[in-house]
């Protein structure tokens, strides 16, 4: 399932992030896990989170670059400053976005399905916010 989000770049203006199979398998090679969405959300958890957050970021927008021709690599510094410029309900879009690309469904629908409501907490003190379960 292909998915966008859009985020508010440094300079004021939106960035798309496009999540597909490519994005997953970059992702998934870049932080060396299974596409899985229990192998990704594991991310999220510890440590790797901002690193997780990073690596959501610069896949989907390479893809939406790939996808439009342009075959360049995002930086670190580009994806971590994009993260920075985010909302928090942009930040909650991108995750969703990715997630539901990884499912091949709608990631809330998913969450209601499988009854999780406290099980995945998907907190970054400047980028997520806290995804609503409910």
């Amino acid at each position: 399932m292909k998915t966008t989000a859009t985020i508010t770049g440094p300079d004021g203006q939106p960035v798309m992030l496009t999540f597909a199979q490519n994005a997953i398998k970059s992702y998934c090679a870049l932080l060396n896990c299974e596409p899985t969405i229990e192998s990704v959300l594991a991310h999220f958890n510890g440590s790797q989170q901002i690193e997780a957050t990073c690596e959501i970021i610069r896949a989907g927008w390479e893809q939406t670059l790939h996808d439009t021709g342009i075959f360049v690599s995002v930086s670190d510094h580009k994806a971590c400053e994009l993260m920075e410029t985010g909302t928090a309900e942009e930040g909650m879009n991108v995750n969703k976005a990715f997630f539901s690309a990884i499912l091949n469904q709608n990631f809330d629908q998913w969450l209601k399905q499988q009854k999780r409501t406290s099980n995945y907490t998907l907190v970054n003190a400047s980028f997520f916010g806290e995804l609503p379960y409910n």
